[in-house]
């Protein structure tokens, strides 16, 4: 996470508005302070605010998301905003005659992690001429489902004694009626100055009934709880801000138990802390001697500290929310072609996509029964098998879900398609499915390389049945019987031929047989089955000179030579040129001669 160039803080920093860099927020940080009326120096205020996105004392920084400020008057509330800078947005504010009870509730917000819901308004009144302001907002980039959460700000009344619990007590009564009008599970926030002195007030106990306190519900009276307390930062009054040291509790961040349950939107317990107490100035000022806020940087905690007693009598209390988790499913849909019975395997990779500070992801599969836990970042790789049953269009869907509050894309459905075959079928025949044929020919014996075309089908083929591809062919008498040079692929209705050679220079009158294996398979596709053919060629071999019986000179061709040979010998009983055998070498052996031409 990149983080905003720091503020260096000093006692005499003069600031101008607030310059937060754009980053994006790992987490919601959420911050209430009492201004104190505005009446602290302005620098040291602003200067205050900006330290909270740079405060890393309890987890790592983070943008400060949204502030809530208690006595803000009507004429300082421009102010506020303006010193914040452009950044900012100014959620609802209003202001009944809250001025004369030390000023209204505020609240500032950074438009590019929340966006408010101005319908979620409200103005409660909590008693002693106060109000509580309760305001609806959205998490960007949260709409899977939509994250919303409300946040309260109350101002309750000050003093020690009964009619002042009193007061307090019908505050919290207030805010308690309002929390049980909201539907269940909502996530809510109530903070702001409580003014309670302890944890057995009537105010105290009915929030801590229904709102969950990060800090426990214990004592945060004493020394041994210096921790917890808010105010005072100071050990002087000057310009209306109270002194008394740092001893009371009276700035609260408390949640709706749906926050508290670190399975979606949730508070991160150990970053509930009030800002720039280092547990080590009970009753004192918080600049007095040094401060070890931060530690290791005692330069940095002390200027904290400096500008934390010169901006108001209270504290800040900061809090850091985890983000939900976001379900993430990637997966390779589209299956293609497949043929009928292949074991399909496919990897969905099951990723937690949020970042930063957010919660883990408690993913499963209903229909398997797979699932597990992811950190923020994290990704698995889960092998599932399909189950593919029959030909035609395949769809087959996967839901991935996962439990915990406003988990993003949650469920998510994956659907694998593809287009499920028939295996090929190969074979010797158009007309039916032959796989082995004896073949009979009938060759001359030095006639050179005759050639013979066997033709292959894939039988019966359409569009839902796998093309075929012929691999090898094997057998025969290696030059001298041979089976094809090339081998046809991706087959479908269309027959292919095979062409066998056979040297008859090289054979011998006679019968005999040659044997081949033809292996095809389907095309290449997941699921794809080898098939075979045989063939077996009966050969019969004839002796080529008792064939050409117009063969008259005996070179073994029948041509004009023999033509000439025989009309040399006409009219005469010369054996050779007396094919019929009359005794004359006559027009009958002429047409024998004419009829066995280029034999």
């Amino acid at each position: 996470m990149a983080r905003s160039l720091r503020l260096l803080l000093t006692v005499c920093a003069v600031l101008g508005p607030l310059g937060l860099a754009q980053f994006a927020s790992a987490q919601i940080r959420v911050a209430t302070w009492n201004v104190a009326g505005f009446r602290g120096q302005a620098a040291s205020i602003f200067a205050v605010i900006n330290e909270i996105s740079l405060d890393n004392h309890a987890v790592p920084a983070a943008d400060l998301s949204v502030i809530v400020l208690q006595e803000v008057r009507s004429d300082d509330y421009q102010a506020l905003l303006d010193g914040l800078g452009a950044q900012w947005s100014s959620a609802t504010y209003t202001n009944t005659n809250e001025d004369n009870y030390g000023g209204a509730q505020a609240c500032f917000y950074r438009a590019d992690q929340l966006i408010e819901v101005p319908s979620g308004h409200d103005d409660l009144y909590t008693g002693a001429g106060r109000r509580c302001d309760r305001w609806q907002f959205r998490l960007v980039a949260h709409a899977d489902p939509i994250v919303d959460f409300y946040l309260y700000s109350a101002h309750l009344k000050a003093g020690t004694g009964s009619s002042n619990e009193g007061e307090r007590l019908t505050g919290a009564n207030r805010i308690v009626e309002d929390l049980e009008k909201l539907p269940p599970g909502t996530a809510a926030i109530v903070c702001g100055d409580f003014n309670l002195y302890d944890n057995g007030e009537p105010a105290y106990i009915a929030l801590s009934d229904v709102l969950h306190d990060a800090l426990g519900t214990g004592s945060w009276g004493g020394s041994g709880n210096a921790i917890k307390h808010t105010q005072s930062p100071r050990t002087i009054s000057a310009d209306g801000l109270a002194s008394g040291g740092m001893d009371d509790r009276f700035d609260f961040v408390l949640v709706m138990p749906t926050l508290a349950e670190n399975d979606g939107l949730s508070v991160i317990e150990e970053s509930m802390r009030a800002m720039g107490n280092d547990g080590q100035h009970y009753n004192d000022a918080i600049n007095d001697g040094n401060n070890f806020y931060y530690p290791g940087e005692l330069a940095r905690s002390n200027a904290l500290a400096d500008h934390l007693h010169d901006a108001s009598d209270h504290v800040p209390v900061l809090v850091d929310l985890l983000l939900p988790a976001r379900l993430q499913v990637e997966a390779e849909q589209s299956l293609g072609s497949i043929i009928l019975g292949a074991d399909i395997e496919v990897t969905c990779s099951v990723s937690n996509a949020a970042t930063g500070a957010a919660a883990d992801l408690d993913w499963l599969v209903p229909a398997t029964g797979d699932g597990g836990v992811l950190s923020p970042g994290a990704t698995v790789d889960l092998a599932l098998e399909l189950d593919i049953e029959a030909v035609g269009a395949f769809e087959q869907t996967l839901v991935f879900d996962a439990t915990g509050d406003f988990v993003q894309h949650a469920p998510t459905t994956v659907t694998f398609t593809g287009d499920v075959l028939t295996s090929a079928r190969p074979s010797l025949a158009g007309d039916s499915q032959l796989t082995s044929q004896l073949i009979p020919i009938t060759l001359t014996a030095g006639t050179g390389v005759q050639t013979h075309t066997v033709m292959v089908w894939n039988h019966d083929w359409s569009s839902a049945q796998a093309r075929l591809d012929i691999d090898a062919v094997t057998g025969g008498i290696e030059g001298l019987i041979d089976g094809p040079d090339e081998l046809p692929t991706g087959m479908s209705g269309f027959a292919t031929g095979l062409d066998f050679t056979f040297d008859t220079d090289l054979m011998n009158p006679g019968n005999q047989f040659a044997g081949f294996s033809i292996e095809t398979s389907d095309e290449d596709l997941p699921g794809e089955q080898t098939h075979g053919l045989s063939v077996t060629f009966s050969i019969t071999v004839e002796d080529q000179s008792g064939d050409c019986e117009g063969d008259v000179d005996g070179d073994g061709d029948v041509n004009v030579e023999d033509l000439l040979a025989l009309i040399s010998e006409w009219g005469t009983s010369d054996p050779d040129a007396d094919l019929n055998g009359s005794g004359s070498v006559d027009i009958e052996d002429l047409l024998m001669v004419l009829a066995d031409w280029g034999c």
